[in-house]
């Protein structure tokens, strides 16, 4: 059984002063700062150049004034050894080979504590970076018994071993709606009390129909073997993990709660939906509603039946539970058909559940089809079994094959997902949201699926990873060298009329924000936008908007674009990474203009904003300028004050890429523009593609041109062409209560690593 050490992961938030026209970045590592943990050791690098990089002694004199300083504000008390709260002290311990220089304070720290210590260090201008002195831990590899013949939840299935570091499932109620469960010591402890809705005591055989006892008695059929189906995908769903017995369980911290609607010969669709109804927190005439905390976000439904369309009933009740915030996972189906012939997999509001094997290709007896969501392991899945022929024997563990193996691996997923938000203090993701950010981003199946296996096979790990932005993932791509990956981020606004100066797109923290856009209304009245932009301190793509002259509240959509590079923390691309920005003078048409990229980095991206106004000022342009003549590369904004008189400044900022990294590699960027047409229309819209197929896309530049009043931008979206799958940029304005037809221009702009 293999170990493998668990990194945190560098997550930054940087602290930004604006000196001029760039941005002077200190970066403090604040969200490795976990409220239970305490702190002694913090690792801080100084710029080159600076005498505290240069030697020990001038790290020493370095760290000996902040303690002074600390001491002068009562903050320090040489003396203090222990007993968190009181006064500490800080030393120089030693230069490290990285080139940083470790620091510890005279005693643990607390969280606010650690904090306020490491900004007090990063408001030193030659600090680089500031980040705890972390103790690494194995990542978990569970010890149950048995755990090594799992291979679903390893790299060849839905990698919930990387996961584990981050979410267990705490927190999430399962319901498994199946057979019933059989009482497991390797399952007793995860669940919860569920219900036994099998309304004919004969199909049920317990001889009492309807009650609280949800044990599975045997689902013999005709002279058939029992199933224990129920116990086998329960135990797939939340195992007891790390018990050295037996197997582990995709989301162990997870509940379960077995909710019985399959007796001998299977069960009906009335009784089914009166247990999605249930379990999900909705009401059913003669049973005890749950109370809203114990009712599950997750319904996991292993099972098939044939038919055409999906019941009017199981859409209802399906549509009730989502309605309640419960995502449901359902069994694509055994039959190798298309899943359109089977329901629930046919319902609506579902994650359909494809099976693979262990070489990554689709099971040969799974079902298929468009109307598959995603790929799970399904064949040769090893959980909790019961011996018993008929009825129920002794605990064991069996291997089954089936899309009812898959399903809850996906359910499994959905806990981790729900519960790291939960974690974090963040409302849980809508069951539409969980089903997007399981299909952007899921791999690949590596054997083709032409018949149609879904997005992928469902990824935990990176869908963890992401499940602490404020918006949904929409898109995820890696370059042609495999060393960049980025992610888009959507995130849409209320309607409103006041102006969205403010409305972030939140990154996940392992990715850096290199871009973004927003769309607004073509419609005739607004809005218009005045920001799209990064701002690195929060690690966010923030917009603005508003309806200029004439309410017309419109939902606006926004969009956040993050990278990570392989080999580099986001603390670590960070340093290696310029932004900059300038602010233009006050003006009715102001136009801003960043200083030029360095022959040491390359533009990647930029973004614009209005400075605040009433009325407006609108923004007409935020695109990049690269010379033909050897000058340097720019990023150009502008605005007007439409309509009114209204001036304003407009701030450009720059992204700006270095030409190599130290034992990372070299980088190119690529930016492609094409205008809307030569003829001036009200609304012109340019949609430029990208030639450089083996690029990430990074953002979305854009301009409009005309005379008098208009135009005026309303939308710059980054997005990838499900048709021709060209990275795009779209770029609209328009002339807003004011004929003066114009056109735009469009830039998309591009990444890869060599």
């Amino acid at each position: 059984m293999h170990k493998s050490v668990k990194l945190s992961a560098i997550v930054a938030a940087t602290l930004t002063l604006c000196a001029g026209s760039s941005w002077a970045a200190r970066v403090v590592n604040q969200k490795s700062i976990e409220d239970d943990a305490p702190y002694a050791g913090f690792i801080v690098k100084y710029r080159v150049g600076a005498a505290e990089q240069a030697s020990a002694a001038g790290a020493d004199a370095a760290v000996q004034a902040l303690t002074d300083k600390l001491r002068r504000a009562n903050a320090v008390d040489v003396t203090a050894k222990a007993n968190p709260g009181r006064p500490f002290a800080i030393e120089h311990v030693r230069h490290l080979a990285v080139g940083a220089n470790l620091i510890n304070a005279s005693r643990k720290l607390r969280r606010a504590e650690a904090l306020a210590l490491v900004r007090e260090l990063a408001a030193d201008p030659n600090v680089e970076y500031v980040e705890p002195n972390l103790i690494l831990q194995h990542a978990l590899t569970p010890n149950d018994s048995l755990y090594s013949q799992q291979w679903g939840y390893g790299a060849a299935g839905i990698g919930a071993e990387a996961a584990w570091n981050k979410a267990n499932g705490a927190g999430v109620t399962v319901a498994v709606l199946d057979t019933g469960i059989t009482s497991h010591p390797d399952l007793n402890a995860n669940v919860v009390a569920g219900y036994d809705f099998i309304s004919d005591a004969v199909r049920a055989r317990d001889a009492d129909g309807r009650d609280g006892n949800a044990a599975d008695p045997g689902d013999t059929c005709n002279g058939s073997t029992s199933s224990w189906h129920g116990t086998h995908v329960a135990g797939t769903v939340a195992a007891v993990t790390n018990n050295a017995s037996g197997v582990a369980g995709t989301a162990f911290g997870a509940k379960v709660m077995p909710v019985r609607v399959l007796g001998a010969c299977g069960g009906t669709v009335a009784d089914i939906a009166d247990a999605i109804t249930w379990s999900s927190g909705g009401a059913v005439a003669g049973v005890t509603s749950l109370a809203p905390a114990a009712a599950a976000k997750v319904i996991n439904m292993s099972l098939s039946g044939a038919a055409s369309t999906c019941s009017t009933t199981y859409q209802t009740a399906i549509n009730g539970a989502v309605s309640r915030g419960t995502t449901v996972v359902v069994a694509a189906g055994n039959n190798n058909l298309a899943a359109q012939g089977y329901q629930p997999a046919n319902c609506a509001n579902v994650i359909t559940v494809g099976a693979t094997d262990q070489s990554g290709a689709k099971a040969s007896f799974s079902n298929f089809g468009p109307l598959v969501d995603v790929s799970a392991p399904g064949v040769s899945v090893l959980s909790t079994w019961n011996t018993g022929i008929t009825a129920p024997g002794t605990t064991s563990y069996a291997y089954y094959n089936g899309t009812s193996m898959a399903a809850p691996h996906v359910a499994g997923a959905v806990a981790l997902i729900q519960s790291r938000r939960l974690a974090a203090g963040r409302p849980l993701m809508t069951p539409a949201a969980v089903e997007q950010l399981l299909k952007v981003m899921a791999r690949p199946l590596p054997v083709a699926c032409s018949v149609g296996c879904g997005a992928g096979i469902v990824n935990a790990a990176a869908s963890v990873d992401v499940a602490l932005t404020n918006g949904v993932p929409v898109l995820r791509q890696t370059d042609a060298s495999g060393k960049i990956e980025s992610v888009m981020i959507e995130r849409l606004a209320p309607a409103a009329a006041a102006a969205f100066n403010d409305f972030a797109v939140e990154l996940p923290e392992d990715y850096l924000v290199v871009g973004g856009g927003v769309q607004a209304t073509n419609e005739p009245l607004g809005h218009l936008l005045t920001a799209s932009h990064p701002d690195v301190t929060r690690n966010a793509w923030v917009v603005g908007t508003k309806d200029h002259l004439a309410s017309n509240p419109y939902q606006i959509k926004a969009w956040a674009i993050g990278i990570k590079v392989k080999g580099l923390t986001r603390a670590a691309l960070l340093s290696n990474m310029r932004f900059q920005q300038v602010t233009s003078a006050v003006s009715a048409a102001p136009l801003a203009v960043t200083p030029g990229v360095p022959s040491t980095h390359m533009l990647l991206n930029g973004g614009f904003k209005v400075g605040p106004n009433a009325v407006g000022n609108l923004g007409t342009a935020s695109f990049p300028r690269y010379p033909l003549n050897g000058a340097v590369s720019q990023w150009v904004a502008g605005s007007k004050d439409h309509g009114v008189s209204s001036p304003a400044s407009v701030t450009a900022y720059s992204i700006e890429m270095p030409r190599s990294i130290n034992g990372i590699g070299n980088f190119g960027t690529g930016s492609v523009g094409t205008a809307s047409g030569t003829t001036p229309t009200s609304h012109p819209v340019a949609v430029v593609g990208s030639i450089f197929t083996e690029m990430v896309l990074v953002g979305c530049g854009g301009s409009a041109t005309s005379t008098g009043p208009g135009q005026l931008l309303w939308k710059m979206r980054p997005f990838k062409d499900p048709v021709d799958g060209q990275n795009k940029c779209e770029v609209g304005s328009k002339d807003h209560m004011y004929s003066s037809p114009g056109t735009s221009n469009a830039y998309v702009q591009t990444l890869r690593a060599y």
